[in-house]
């Protein structure tokens, strides 16, 4: 007697199609479909990431990463300090959440993103922050584009742990680096 078996493939496709099917509202992270936009909870002097959330859109994420005190418009994928001021005048308490960069996998703040955020010192108040291995990220040799905030100034480093070529930008292009991004450095 001959028995038919389904690939493991197509047992997983089908599975991934069904749970695609499940609707998200705009604010919760989107789990079983592709991200737009990922939030990083990092710790200060650590590559440690304590959390990792993703969301539908950039507006989602920033609402996520400062404790919903940071509003941007739906379907927006850019983020001033004037925005991030404002959400920290708009809430009595002091915002602990602060986003310290964000990175884009096209040119121009363009695309999926990753959005840093931390629980502690800005880089502007002596916090320093690394994720300091992409290599079983997406983003991994993906990034394009990036921002900084909060005083920090972002190096992009070649190779995992910090080495190879380096470039600190917070530039709508990386140029030769573009796509060439494994670790990360906030100072």
């Amino acid at each position: 007697m001959r028995v038919l078996r389904l690939p493991v493939l197509a047992v997983l496709a089908a599975a991934a199609l069904v749970a695609g099917t499940a609707g998200t509202a705009l604010a919760s992270p989107v789990s079983g479909s592709p991200a737009r936009s990922c939030v990083v909870q990092l710790q200060p002097d650590s590559s440690a990431r304590q959390s990792t959330a993703c969301f539908d859109s950039l507006a989602a994420a920033v609402r996520h990463a400062t404790a919903d005190t940071v509003h941007i418009p739906p379907g927006s994928n850019t983020l001033t300090q004037t925005q991030l001021d404002g959400g920290n005048r708009s809430t009595t308490a002091k915002r602990s959440s602060r986003i310290i960069g964000i990175e884009y996998v096209d040119t121009d703040f363009r695309g999926a993103s990753k959005v840093y955020n931390v629980n502690a010192a800005p880089c502007n108040a002596g916090g320093s922050y690394r994720d300091g291995d992409l290599s079983d990220d997406p983003f991994n040799d993906e990034i394009s584009s990036a921002r900084s905030y909060e005083g920090c100034t972002s190096t992009h480093y070649q190779h995992s742990g910090f080495g190879g070529w380096k470039r600190s930008c917070g530039c709508s292009s990386m140029g030769w680096m573009n796509d060439r991004t494994s670790s990360i450095r906030w100072s």
